[in-house]
């Protein structure tokens, strides 16, 4: 019969890593376990495939890691496990080269049928937050209008990070994220950093 696909698995909490190899080991073959960029991107020669979480150790997520691991290998599909609460960030994952996306409130015994189908191009359900409690408590902002590069920083905020950190984690200047964030409040129609800071850790709350 045709080979099995050899996942790459990636996800910043170990637990839920060991449970995804889990709930996949009898489908597919379990090529490596990365919690974090540096793992992720040293084991991307092996795999057909990688299976991430949205954020990884070490403050980097799939949105800044997207355009990396595609530089490294343009071909190999990633798939991104999602959190229905962090739905906004859907269409810049694609944008930035994501293959499919999967919620990450899936069912483990749906999940490999569920990657089937998105390696085979077929159309996933969508990756929807249908709470309106969730929702309100993030705040009523638009984060649409960001592009890839703000909602990572956007995040990295949300995470309590100084720009110092974010500066580190991203391999930019401090100059450069002060900037990025005077436009991302500017677009975000927020009054100063201190309803920045309360905006982003609220969004950040609920993707966990």
């Amino acid at each position: 019969g045709a080979p099995v696909p050899r996942l790459l698995l990636a996800d910043s909490d170990p637990i839920f890593l060991c449970g995804l190899a889990s709930a996949l080991r009898a489908d597919f073959a379990i090529a490596g376990e990365a919690t974090t960029s540096r793992d992720l991107l040293g084991l991307l020669c092996g795999p057909d495939v990688v299976l991430t979480g949205f954020t990884l150790a070490c403050g980097r997520n799939a949105l800044g890691l997207l355009p990396e691991i595609r530089r490294q290998d343009p071909q190999i599909p990633v798939i991104v496990l999602l959190s229905p609460t962090a739905a906004c960030v859907a269409s810049h994952l694609k944008a930035a080269g994501c293959t499919a996306l999967i919620s990450r409130r899936t069912h483990p015994h749906d999940l490999p049928q569920l990657v089937r189908e998105a390696l085979q191009g077929c159309s996933l359900p969508p990756v929807d937050n249908h709470s309106p409690r969730e929702a309100s408590t993030a705040g009523s902002v638009d984060l649409s209008a960001l592009s890839a590069r703000e909602m990572e920083i956007f995040r990295l905020i949300g995470h309590r990070k100084s720009t110092k950190e974010i500066a580190a984690i991203l391999n930019i200047s401090g100059k450069t994220v002060s900037a990025h964030r005077e436009n991302i409040k500017a677009k975000l129609k927020l009054s100063g950093s201190g309803m920045l800071n309360v905006v982003a850790v609220s969004h950040a709350v609920w993707e966990v």
